[in-house]
């Protein structure tokens, strides 16, 4: 019975955490329409070209230390605030967050892209990825790529003195997750072109 009740809340809490993301979704990005999404390309499993991504990305050499921190998209962009004294826009980031992981997750469901760590098992190729508990959906498109530039575009019309900064924060956080041997080049590329439409969503909704 105990079993059963925890199952039922786990259940419960997801429900109410994608409620709230949808949510946040719906005021800062409304009118991006997720069926408008939903023809985007990538290498097929089987194709050369994806063979040729995976080892694209094991030619990547690993730093660890570099993976793990850019891991928390929040904290690197918090952190950077503390270090040039300026003042944070929690909720504005976390709104941003939430809202952005839940239009990705419905791409992921959709796309069904498995990691490239998984995917090189059927090439026959030993992949040395870091198992990261961000890592543990779907492949397509990249969120930590999408979420990284939709708040360096953002923050950038805030705060246009770090435009270069936050431009090389979210480079280095969507190159990591390559260097992690978690998404192939083409989900970083995807997630960076679904960023640029995400952001201009948000402009036209506060002019």
């Amino acid at each position: 019975m105990r079993d059963l009740r925890l199952i039922i809340r786990g259940i419960l809490n997801e429900v109410v955490v994608k409620s709230d993301a949808k949510e946040k979704f719906n005021k800062h990005f409304r009118g991006i329409k997720i069926k408008d999404f939903k023809d985007l390309k990538y290498p097929k499993d089987d194709s050369d070209e994806a063979k040729r991504e995976i080892l694209k990305i094991r030619a990547i050499e690993l730093d660890r230390a570099f993976v793990e921190k850019c891991d928390d998209i929040k904290k690197v962009f918090k952190d950077y605030f503390k270090e040039q004294g300026l003042d944070f826009p929690e909720m504005l980031v976390a709104d941003s967050i939430n809202g952005t992981t839940y239009f990705i997750m419905e791409l992921k469901d959709y796309y069904d892209r498995p990691r490239p760590y998984k995917l090189a098992k059927e090439f026959g190729i030993d992949l040395n990825f870091v198992d990261l508990s961000s890592a543990r959906t779907l492949s397509f498109p990249s969120g930590h790529a999408v979420q990284s530039h939709v708040l360096a575009y953002i923050l950038s019309d805030m705060f246009p003195k770090h435009k270069k900064s936050f431009e090389k924060m979210a480079g280095d956080i969507s190159m990591s997750r390559m260097m992690a041997k978690v998404h192939y080049p083409s989900d970083i590329e995807m997630g960076k072109k679904i960023a640029g439409d995400l952001y201009k969503q948000y402009k036209e909704n506060n002019k």
